[in-house]
């Protein structure tokens, strides 16, 4: 597309404006009535992309609504695809944050006007799927006036075809709902978007995103990791409002509002005093990733702390080299040891032992025989265990299994075994982990790091 050229004898592109995996985006002249207007195009790409942004185009002709970008014309063009949406002069939610922030009462009338426009959306059946700060446009600056943009990846809830098979995620993950980040698609309603409004009303009421990290732990996060709450961080907030904060967060779909109409009207009733505003520093987040990386401190000798386990196996249902055994078959032998599965993005599975009573060295021990067994059922998947001396923890937790798993074990430590063929060295262990394994468990340090082989005296597997 060149500056000039006119869209389906209407729309003069005068300038790019942003560009991204589906296309670009143009400011442009409407000739029919002189508007500025934005203009969307899709190059060809797969035959996936075409159909969603046709899906976009569609969702959003049936909606109108003052909280929602104004649909003009969509239609076809030489190389692509084009939608034509009305022009906002203005500021996303997201780089409001990052100049100045939001007041308590602000956050709350933010979230009031987009649940009042997601309740539109529902209404019609429309589910968007990506609600998030960079998707709420203030339209020119001003507080009282926020559009949703980007219908990219909606899609009516009562599509039961859809476009995206179960274990291919769409979304943002630090925004996404728990049945978005397993990677399957067919329990998302109205009420998945109403958790993403309560991650981006988290992230104005405390300065800071409720889930971060590296995009697997992130999801990973979603599904196990409930966030301090909102008055831990902003004792200004109300603890109604807190509350309902907490709600929206639930795990499961039945603990959040509702509807949007409901909670439109719960932000309704509070009555919240102005407090200070919550300026998203850009650097929070990595800062507070990068501490959780760092490896843990030894628990105090005259302490027995409650230790929590975890280990993240990659692979899944949707992986080339899937096993046969059904998850449900791994989940039974999981439960056996007293651990809990979670699916993360459809292709990996996390497995969870939350604290107990017991000692840490009984607790590991238990976590090692679990793991030992599940081996025998995946023999190729890569496995990695990791010990928290601390039951308060468990994002860094998190942080620090994916960290062990995407960064050694999938990149380096495994290549030279899948290359010969050979078996996998054992499972990955941190040192915590290590450290906590007695006899008769075979821990062996190689140039890889630390593995846990199996039971001592118990036969090999052969290549």
């Amino acid at each position: 597309m060149r500056p000039n050229e006119v869209i389906a004898g209407r729309f003069q592109l005068e300038a790019e404006q942003a560009s991204g995996g589906m296309g670009r985006v143009y400011r442009a002249r409407d000739v029919q009535t002189g508007a500025i207007v934005a203009v969307k195009i899709l190059q060809l790409g797969s035959e996936l992309e075409a159909e969603r942004f046709s899906r976009e185009a569609s969702l959003l002709a049936q909606v109108s609504h003052p909280g929602i970008v104004r649909y003009l014309a969509h239609g076809e063009v030489a190389d692509g695809q084009f939608l034509a949406m009305e022009w906002i002069d203005g500021e996303t939610l997201k780089d409001r944050l990052v100049r100045e922030g939001l007041t308590i009462v602000e956050s709350v009338q933010l979230a009031k006007q987009v649940a009042l426009a997601l309740s539109e959306m529902h209404a019609r059946g429309i589910i968007h799927r990506d609600i998030k700060p960079s998707n709420l446009m203030y339209i020119h600056g001003e507080p009282g006036r926020v559009k949703i943009l980007d219908f990219g990846i909606a899609r009516r809830s009562d599509d039961l075809l859809g476009l995206t098979r179960t274990g291919f995620m769409v979304g943002s993950p630090g925004y996404m709902a728990p049945e978005q980040a397993r990677g399957d698609r067919s329990p998302l309603d109205h009420r998945t978007d109403l958790f993403a409004l309560g991650c981006v009303l988290y992230e104005c009421l405390t300065g800071r995103p409720p889930f971060f990290g590296d995009p697997v732990a992130v999801r990973a996060k979603v599904l196990l990791f409930d966030p301090p709450r909102v008055r831990e961080l902003n004792l200004d907030v109300s603890p109604q409002l807190s509350t309902l904060v907490t709600r929206l967060l639930s795990k499961e779909q039945r603990g959040r509002p509702l509807d949007a109409s409901e909670l439109a009207s719960q932000l309704d009733g509070l009555r919240e005093v102005a407090g200070g505003r919550r300026r998203q520093d850009a650097t929070d987040s990595q800062t507070a990733v990068t501490a959780s990386l760092r490896p843990p401190k030894s628990p105090p000798a005259a302490a027995a702390p409650r230790t929590q386990l975890t280990f993240l196996l990659s692979g899944g249902a949707d992986s080339p080299s899937a096993p046969a055994p059904s998850q449900g078959a791994l989940a039974a032998t999981i439960a056996a040891h007293g651990g809990n599965l979670e699916t993360v993005d459809g292709g990996w599975w996390m497995v969870l032992f939350p604290p107990s009573s017991e000692g840490p060295s009984e607790q590991a021990a238990r976590a090692a025989h679990c793991a030992l067994e599940l081996r025998a059922l995946l023999h190729d998947v890569p496995m990695v265990l990791v010990a928290e001396p601390s039951d308060s923890s468990l994002g860094g937790l998190i942080d620090r299994v994916v960290k062990t798993l995407t960064t050694d074990s999938v990149a380096s430590l495994f290549s030279q075994a899948v290359a010969t063929s050979a078996p996998l060295e054992g499972i990955r262990l941190d040192e915590a982990t290590a450290a906590l394994l007695r006899s008769p468990f075979e821990v062996v340090a190689t140039e890889n790091g630390l593995y846990l082989r199996g039971l001592e005296g118990a036969p090999r597997p052969q290549a």
